[in-house]
Formats: C-alpha cells, sequence, structure tokens
C-alpha cells in the first residue's frame, strides 16, 4: 500500500468507527488501546483516532504508515517546513471534530498542487 492509500482507508474506517482522543482506539466495551504492538490479540475497534485509524489501515507496512504520518504532519503544517505538529496532539485537541480528521486525512491523501 503507499502512505496515500493509507490516508484514504484511514478516512474511510473513520466513517464506519466512532472517532476517539487520548487513545489508538477504543473497543465496544469501552477499553482505550494504544497500537503500539499490532500483533498483540485485541478485540476489534469500535473508535479510533487520526493514528490508530492510519495504523490499522496500514497494518501490514510499518514504512509506509510513518510515511502516512508525515504526510499528515506536512498537511497540518500547511507547506511550512520549520514547523512539525504532533497528528496525535492535533487530534486530542478538545476543539478538534471527527469531520476535520477525516478531511485533513483525505487532504493530506492528495498529491500537493504546485503554482
Amino acid at each position: 500500500m503507499t502512505p496515500q492509500e493509507i490516508l484514504v482507508g484511514a478516512a474511510k474506517l473513520l466513517l464506519h468507527l466512532r472517532w476517539c482522543q487520548g487513545a489508538n482506539y477504543v473497543d465496544a466495551d469501552g477499553r482505550r488501546w494504544m497500537l503500539d504492538f499490532l500483533d498483540e490479540p485485541r478485540p476489534d475497534p469500535a473508535a479510533a483516532c487520526a493514528v490508530g485509524a492510519i495504523c490499522l489501515a496500514g497494518r501490514d507496512d510499518l514504512e509506509a504508515r510513518d510515511r502516512a504520518i508525515d504526510l499528515v504532519e506536512l498537511c497540518l503544517a500547511a507547506g511550512r517546513r520549520d514547523v512539525r505538529p504532533c497528528v496525535s496532539a492535533w487530534n486530542d485537541d478538545r476543539r478538534r471534530t471527527k469531520a476535520e480528521v477525516v478531511e485533513v486525512l483525505r487532504r493530506a491523501a492528495r498529491p500537493p498542487s504546485h503554482p
């Protein structure tokens, strides 16, 4: 998978799952999970954050997942090379909405436009 395909998949996942903050995902029983150990058995997610959705969509390709996160960071930085926002901190901002997260994932998947 390409990083762009992972981002499109992550946006689609968030359309079908609830969105969460403060954890990579939440299961149906409300337990909060981090995705540091993807091989560890765990229940299916009922909700995911931006990074959680990226990790779920690109489960088998760590390098492409990392590049997808880089693309989101570049998108959030709006082209500024001196700023590198943290996707998790951006997702967890209490003013953030699910719609904003889905939109940024989609926007980051698009090729950059050149003037």
